[in-house]
């Protein structure tokens, strides 16, 4: 045993990690001079998260119980449910006290750098997602020792007899290259078959006795998986981004906090709730949650720019389907002011990334699917589902209503409420973001950075009527019809 074992060698199991960040929770921000708040309401609700992914995390390893991945995610259906018609009635509540933390300024900084650089040193030391191996011994390893519900997942995606190019296809819509970075966890030439002439494969197997034939070919089978070539760069660059990816979702929180909600206390207090979420814990390296939920917190933290805001809303577009779901939202915001700049940025962007798949795709029928699939027509409903549809309902006639519905949802945005501020944006984009959970046909309703940014804040934002399109968003420079004199007595 050396000084490094002692010191930089910890495992916390996901059932420690939820009791101890729920206590940290409640300690840090419910009121209990107020029990009956609606803060302590959402608290003690979000937490709720923690004990379906240990259900769904244990049922989905080798022999786990079935019953326990069909429970997790019919609770985890409900709370997504009732969060949905919490947030959409959030735009009703004109009363927003400000609750102040338990625990002081100074306190909730700490713990928030103190918990970042804990995530990120817990994705820097991990096994990467290329190191897990089917019938490998690091399989034992994580079998035996505390898990994520990411490794978990991909223990069983490994353990599954269809081949990793055939799985590619059932991970739902999105810019296809993202998709392969962010999920294949081995290199291109890894999913084939090793070469006969690979020196674990001896020429003296053919001369065994029968007795010794099926040790040997497990033996075999071993040594040839383990063989399989890693893509070590992939390694290295997946840690980076996932660690990247978030400190922007942190920071992004903080400065909504600090530039839009006027205190920069509140969105420490924000982040650090994030920071705290067991999911942030089991999905650390899943680049297909992460990247996309940056995009779109920075959308939002510029909002009073449409040019950059429409940017990065259109890159989160492109890169997972669901963020098209929030451009009828983000128009009615803009309409007043804003709108032909932030459509005009998010289209272009879209175009841009398009035109990337016209020009690198090897052949036209390849173009044309990776075009439908970016745009969400691919997926959806023609593939097999995985996850919440998988367990409850395979048959695609129980989804083709509730997608239904939730475009209908989407669509109803751009006419209620009849007045938006930057509180309805915010509140009815986590609505729209958490029902793209009930929608996705790959692990749906386990995609939380998707939405958990959104949901946060909208619990912690103060009244915010004050801020709407005419008044927050910059005007452009290059206007071509002049203001009118009643929005030049408006400003």
């Amino acid at each position: 045993m050396n000084a490094g074992d002692i010191f930089f060698h910890y495992d916390v199991s996901p059932t420690t990690w939820f009791y101890l960040s729920s206590l940290m929770v409640i300690g840090i921000y419910f009121k209990f001079y107020r029990a009956l708040s609606l803060r302590n309401m959402d608290l003690l609700s979000i937490l709720l998260f923690g004990p379906c992914i240990l259900l769904i995390m244990h049922g989905s390893l080798p022999g786990g119980p079935t019953f326990f991945v069909q429970a997790g995610y019919v609770i985890l259906f409900l709370i997504t449910l009732f969060y949905i018609i919490r947030l959409l009635l959030d735009c009703l509540m004109v009363r927003r006290p400000l609750l102040e933390p338990n625990l002081n300024s100074s306190g909730l900084r700490f713990s928030c750098l103190a918990l970042l650089v804990f995530l990120a040193g817990s994705i820097a030391i991990s096994l990467s997602p290329l190191e897990l191996q089917k019938d490998s011994p690091e399989i034992d390893h994580f079998v035996k020792h505390p898990i994520s519900l990411e490794d978990a997942l991909r223990i069983n995606q490994l353990n599954n007899a269809e081949p990793e190019s055939a799985r590619l296809t059932e991970r739902g819509p999105g810019y296809p290259w993202f998709h392969e970075f962010a999920l294949t966890p081995l290199s291109q030439d890894a999913a084939a078959q090793p070469e006969k002439n690979s020196p674990d494969v001896s020429e003296d197997k053919a001369e065994t006795s029968d007795a010794e034939a099926p040790e040997v070919a497990a033996s075999t089978e071993v040594k040839e998986v383990s063989a399989l070539p890693y893509n070590e760069s992939q390694v290295y660059w997946t840690k980076i981004i996932a660690i990247l990816g978030h400190v922007l979702i942190v920071v992004g929180i903080i400065a909504v906090g600090y530039f839009h909600f006027g205190n920069f206390d509140t969105g420490v207090a924000a982040a650090v709730l994030y920071l705290l979420m067991p999911y942030s814990y089991h999905f650390q390296t899943r680049l297909d949650h992460i990247i996309p939920a940056a995009f779109l917190i920075w959308s939002l933290v510029f909002y009073r720019r449409p040019w950059i805001s429409g940017f990065l809303l259109g890159m989160a577009s492109t890169l997972a389907y669901y963020p098209w779901f929030l451009i009828p939202l983000w128009i009615s915001f803009y309409w007043r002011r804003g709108v032909f700049r932030f459509a005009t940025s998010t289209l272009a962007t879209m175009a841009i990334m398009g035109l990337t798949i016209l020009v690198f795709s090897e052949n036209q029928e390849a173009c044309k699917s990776n075009l439908l699939n970016m745009m969400g027509f691919v997926g959806l409903i023609l593939q097999r589902p995985q996850g919440f549809w998988d367990v409850v309902a395979a048959d695609v006639t129980y989804r083709i209503p509730v997608l239904a519905a939730y475009c209908g949802l989407s669509i109803s945005l751009l006419f209620w409420p009849p007045q938006k501020n930057l509180g309805v944006l915010l509140s009815c984009s986590a609505a729209i973001l958490m029902g793209a959970q009930l929608i996705h046909p790959f692990q749906g309703l386990l995609y939380m950075a998707w939405y958990l940014p959104f949901l946060i804040l909208t619990i912690f934002r103060p009244n915010l009527e004050d801020r709407v399109a005419t008044t927050s968003v910059f005007e452009s420079r290059f206007r071509i019809i002049p203001r009118s004199a009643k929005e030049t007595k408006a400003t």
